[in-house]
C-alpha cells in the first residue's frame, strides 16, 4: 500500500493586548492513499485491486480554532470536518461513511491560582453522521455532549 500527504497549519494572535488575546489556529490535511497490489478476498477489507483506496483513510480534513483569552478565563470556537471514507476497497453503496462538519465551544475560568472551572459543549449543531460502519453496521458519531467541571491543581 502507499500513503502519502501533505499537512499545512497556521496559528497566530488576531489580536493581542495586555488583558486579551484573540488567537487563530488552522490546519489541513490532505492525504492520498492506495493498495499497491490485488489482494483475495479478506474478512476486512474484502476483495482488493491494485489502486483501490485504503479503508477509513480520509482525502481531506481540518480544523480551525479561535478563542478569547482573558488573564483569568478563556473561550474557544473549534470547527472541524472530516472527508467521507470507505470502509471497504471496493467501496461500494454501504461502504462509506458521511463526511462531518462538526462545532465544539469551551470556556474556562481560573477561580485561583489551584482551582478553575470549565464547560464545554461536543456537537453544538447535532449533526448525525455516519462515522464507521464495522463491526455490525453504520455507527454515528457522537450525540451534542455537555461536559462541566472543576479542576483543581496540586
Amino acid at each position: 500500500a502507499s500513503v502519502f500527504g501533505v499537512e499545512f497549519a497556521i496559528a497566530d494572535n488576531l489580536y493581542e493586548s495586555v488583558n486579551l488575546m484573540v488567537p487563530l489556529s488552522f490546519n489541513y490535511t490532505y492525504i492520498n492513499s492506495e493498495f499497491d497490489t490485488d489482494i483475495a478476498d479478506t474478512d476486512y477489507f474484502g476483495s482488493v485491486s491494485k489502486g483501490d483506496p485504503i479503508p477509513y483513510i480520509p482525502d481531506s480534513q481540518f480544523n480551525l480554532n479561535v478563542g478569547l483569552q482573558g488573564n483569568s478565563w478563556s473561550t474557544n470556537l473549534s470547527a472541524t470536518y472530516v472527508d467521507e471514507v470507505c470502509i471497504r476497497a471496493s467501496c461500494n453503496a454501504f461502504e462509506k461513511t458521511d463526511s462531518s462538519f462538526t462545532i465544539d465551544v469551551s470556556a474556562h475560568y481560573d477561580v485561583n491560582e489551584s482551582t478553575g472551572v470549565f464547560a464545554k459543549i461536543e456537537n453544538l449543531l447535532e449533526d448525525k453522521n455516519i462515522m464507521g460502519r464495522h463491526p455490525y453496521g453504520a455507527r454515528s458519531n457522537k450525540d451534542r455532549t455537555a461536559t462541566i467541571g472543576v479542576r483543581f491543581n496540586f
